[in-house]
């Protein structure tokens, strides 16, 4: 077999493999974090007949679009975010490992080529992502594909090229809002190269990415409901964030514990700068001022606009293939220099290291997602008792919940929130929570409604907990069941 052949199938052959196992894990249909029940409604919405531009703009509608298609057929949603989860996987290992093979430069790259690609299809960080109904899996694919885009035409500029990045682009616009701090790093590392192209070429490339999120601004100005202003107030990243930061990296680097992974991580992007500082490279810099710039923009998100952003393994998961990418082309570039000719071979020993790491973490995932489903789509969640005890009620009464989402998903039942306890964007205390709980107790006491408080839910830290209800409002706790708690008014409390 050819030279020129052999990453080319190896690629495929990985691709194939990514798509298998995503398929074996998912014989239930995809899984589910809060987030996807969201898309489902907005997507059994489209379906019904809604407009594209009644959806509100909580989520762009790039993903319940995608949904939409499967919900022709009622109960096909998570069917159908299988195939796109499926479909995210092997997309995504074939734009890395074209990616790889066009810029690894190394004497070993025949070999860090396949590793690289099992590292990230094996990765517990990468894997808990790609199995669910979210819009990460196909955020990651076209953010690949742009990246080898973008590549190709700083490398020889043809219209084929700036097409594809467009498309991508623009398909990352619709599918989540962060894609911004991307396309202005692709902007941004084109313009590294740009002095060497024809006028001509710099003006579309300008143009077209300005354009590529045309859709995106379109549908915002033609929403019925533009939602409120957005609210800005300084909240520093605290130590929950860093704790989550620490967590995720160590997710990411299999064998370094979460106390030193932040340190570590900081440490990997220095030869990636060594190596473009003296070699100039186009992926480098694009590596780096996305994960750079992607890094900043979340910092800046929680500061000022929404303190209740995590920085866990979901929020970062874009970036987990650019940083393989960048540190294999790094070491690669650097391996020719005399001086660390062998650090291609060392860093190929910890690539197998950080995959053999996390197998451990990955079969215990794999083997859960096959005998329960993956993350709330697990069996024994749903199975809870909290979840069949709406069957107990009339549909008349009130039911306010913390996991309103899933009573809708399983039971089709409509709930309401409870109260929140503080802005989750400015993180202050709510100042309407007085009048919301006096709102929320008068519609308890007028339907003889419920509270049903679920448990596993713990992120939802801005709610009322079951302990704050019981003890300082006139609620009184009818029953502790498996999954959760229900509770009701004091006065038409039944003991």
């Amino acid at each position: 077999m050819s030279e020129a052949l052999r990453p080319a199938w190896s690629t495929a052959a990985l691709a194939i493999f990514a798509a298998a196992i995503v398929w074996v894990a998912t014989p239930n249909g995809a899984g589910l974090q809060p987030d996807s029940i969201g898309y489902i409604r907005l997507a059994r919405d489209l379906a019904a007949g809604a407009s594209i531009f009644e959806l509100g703009t909580h989520w762009p509608p790039g993903y319940p679009l995608l949904l939409a298609v499967g919900t022709w057929v009622p109960g096909a949603e998570l069917a159908t975010a299988r195939w796109v989860c499926v479909l995210s996987a092997g997309v995504t290992t074939i734009g890395l490992g074209f990616i790889l093979r066009d810029n690894l430069t190394g004497r070993l790259s025949g070999f860090v080529l396949p590793i690289v690609l099992l590292g990230l299809i094996l990765s517990p960080a990468f894997t808990q992502i790609i199995w669910q109904a979210l819009s990460e899996g196909p955020f990651i694919a076209a953010l690949v594909w742009a990246v080898y885009a973008a590549l190709s035409f700083a490398d020889r500029q043809r219209a084929g090229s700036l097409l594809l990045l467009c498309a991508c682009i623009g398909l990352m616009s619709l599918l989540r809002y962060s894609f911004a701090p991307f396309m202005l790093a692709v902007l941004l590392g084109l313009l590294l190269t740009a002095r060497h192209w024809h006028r001509h070429w710099q003006l579309l490339a300008i143009a077209g990415l300005l354009l590529a999120a045309l859709p995106l601004l379109s549908w915002l100005g033609l929403s019925s409901s533009a939602g409120g202003p957005r609210q800005f107030s300084v909240h520093l990243v605290g130590m929950a964030h860093y704790r989550e930061l620490a967590n995720t990296f160590s997710l990411w680097l299999g064998f370094v514990p979460a106390s030193l992974s932040i340190i570590v991580f900081v440490l990997s992007l220095l030869p990636a700068a060594v190596a473009w500082w003296t070699g100039r490279s186009t992926v480098l810099a694009l590596c780096l001022l996305m994960i750079g710039g992607y890094l900043a923009f979340l910092l800046v998100s929680i500061s000022f606009m929404d303190a209740h952003t995590p920085l866990d393994a979901r929020i970062l998961s874009p970036l987990l293939p650019l940083w393989l990418v960048m540190q294999a082309v790094a070491v690669g570039q650097l391996s020719l220099i005399p001086a660390a000719r062998h650090a291609e071979a060392v860093f190929l020993v910890l690539l197998m290291l950080i995959v053999v790491a996390g197998l451990g973490n990955f079969s215990q995932q794999l083997s859960q997602a096959i005998r329960f489903g993956d993350g709330f789509a697990d069996q024994r969640f749903r199975a809870a008792p909290v979840f069949s005890y709406v069957d107990e009620l009339s549909p008349d009464q009130t039911v306010y919940t913390n996991a309103g989402e899933f009573f809708y998903l399983f039971y089709n039942r409509d709930t309401r929130q409870l109260p929140k306890l503080y802005n989750t964007q400015t993180g202050m205390l709510n100042p309407e929570l007085g009048p919301e709980i006096e709102s929320m107790l008068a519609a308890l006491l007028e339907t003889d409604g419920v509270v049903i408080w679920v448990d596993a839910l713990a992120g939802r830290n801005y709610l009322p907990t079951v302990e704050y209800l019981d003890e300082r409002l006139p609620l009184d706790v009818v029953t502790r069941m498996n999954g959760g708690t229900v509770l009701k008014l004091s006065d038409v409390s039944s003991h």
